[in-house]
């Protein structure tokens, strides 16, 4: 996975705030700590400082570390749904 946005909960907004303190690939991302990432990222984002983001880069953190990729984790999620929330 070569780009910031094939990660989940990441969106070309945060994606481009990551980039503009150093973290530019999936592979920066990887073994560092979130909460510094998360304070990093505050500075640069001044107003637009929100721990949602915090909670974004714990559940990045998380599926790097899962080694899944998009279609895995969407395919394990949905073998998680009980079947009766398929009717719905």
């Amino acid at each position: 996975m070569a780009k910031l946005t094939g990660l989940p909960n990441i969106g070309k907004a945060i994606a481009a705030d990551l980039m503009s303190i150093g973290i530019v690939s999936p592979h920066d991302l990887e073994g560092g700590d979130p909460l510094k990432i998360f304070s990093d990222l505050a500075v640069r984002m001044g107003d637009r400082d929100d721990p949602c983001v915090y909670y974004m880069l714990l559940s990045v953190k998380h599926f790097l570390a899962a080694g899944l990729n998009i279609a895995q984790r969407t395919a394990t999620v949905a073998e998680r749904i009980p079947p009766v929330c398929h009717r719905l």
